[in-house]
């Protein structure tokens, strides 16, 4: 879908500690971004969707060319 759309990157946000998460998605071509590298809409989004309970630091923002 979001090629179809002319989008050239997907991304996601995980919990940091999970050990399986991070290994999982970059396998399949997901890189760890620090929220201070990607615009500031996406930084924004990534904040806003932080679980109740949780802090900011216990999330990795992690994008994929595609």
């Amino acid at each position: 879908m979001a090629r179809r759309t002319f989008h050239t990157t997907v991304g996601l946000s995980t919990f940091r500690d999970v050990p399986f998460n991070a290994l999982f998605y970059s396998r399949r071509g997901f890189v760890i971004h620090p929220l201070d590298d990607v615009p500031a809409g996406i930084a924004d989004q990534v904040r806003r969707e932080v679980p109740p309970g949780a802090q900011i630091s216990d999330r990795v923002l992690m994008l994929r060319k595609l």
